[in-house]
């Protein structure tokens, strides 16, 4: 079995694993909130990372060569999911915030199908097939990240209470998002002493990338004035504008 199919084979695993993670946390039944809850879950933000992460294990497990077949099965799956949420007994209403969120992960994970096709990125895909065919690396990067956001987002959460006097799970969680995921990139790019070539690019898109940090902004301002979550908005342009510096500049 080559480096490749072994990846191949534990991201299937670890979509399944995920999939019924997911499938179990978004049925499992909800009781009517009777008062203000101290923590507040980012609920908008989970369902856009949790399905965006869904979406990202299926399309690199392969299951489907055709890259729009494969995004219609899993946004399938985020419909089916919300709405057996609301057929089923567990006190949990179809929402229509929810499955937005949910599709704009997965739109956000399948925008970045293919970035490391250039022949320029030959030798990085070699060394992320090379992480992701390791058992030993799957688990150490799964515990760290878990690890990583849950520490992160509890201690600004704690730290923005504390000082603001206000709950900003959400926030949280937004910039422990963030945070965990770079430094997921870093600890793949010094697997193959790539890092330095990872730096080197990250600096060649300095500028796109600082023009998708003002749009995201403007997008989340301009959706702070609507009912939906603007840090899933602003998660979503942050990513996708990442997607197309990453194209203009390698």
């Amino acid at each position: 079995m080559t480096l490749y199919d072994r990846a191949v084979l534990h991201w299937r695993i670890a979509f399944f694993l995920w999939f019924v993670l997911l499938i179990a946390a978004t049925h499992f039944p909800q009781e009517i909130p009777t008062g203000e809850p101290f923590f507040e879950s980012p609920d908008k933000l989970l369902h856009f990372v949790s399905f965006g992460i869904l979406g990202l294990l299926f399309m690199q497990g392969n299951w489907v060569k055709s890259g729009r077949m494969s995004w219609l099965i899993v946004a399938t799956l985020a419909v089916v999911d919300e709405i057996t949420q609301d057929i089923l007994p567990l006190g949990r209403p179809f929402s229509y915030e929810d499955l937005i969120s949910g599709e704009l992960g997965i739109v956000s994970a399948f925008s970045w199908r293919g970035a490391l096709s250039r022949p320029s990125m030959i030798e990085f895909k070699e060394v992320v097939e090379s992480v992701f065919s390791s058992t030993r690396y799957w688990v150490l990067l799964a515990f760290s990240s878990v690890i990583s956001t849950v520490f992160m987002t509890t201690a600004l959460w704690v730290l923005l209470y504390v000082s603001l006097g206000t709950k900003q799970s959400t926030a949280s969680f937004f910039v422990s998002f963030l945070a965990t995921s770079i430094l997921i990139i870093l600890e793949i790019s010094g697997y193959g002493n790539k890092r330095e070539e990872m730096v080197k690019s990250i600096k060649s898109m300095v500028f796109p990338l600082l023009g998708t940090i003002a749009l995201a902004a403007m997008v989340g301002f301009l959706v702070m004035f609507t009912p939906f979550e603007p840090l899933v908005a602003v998660l979503f342009t942050l990513i996708v504008g990442s997607r197309i510096s990453w194209d203009i500049s390698t």
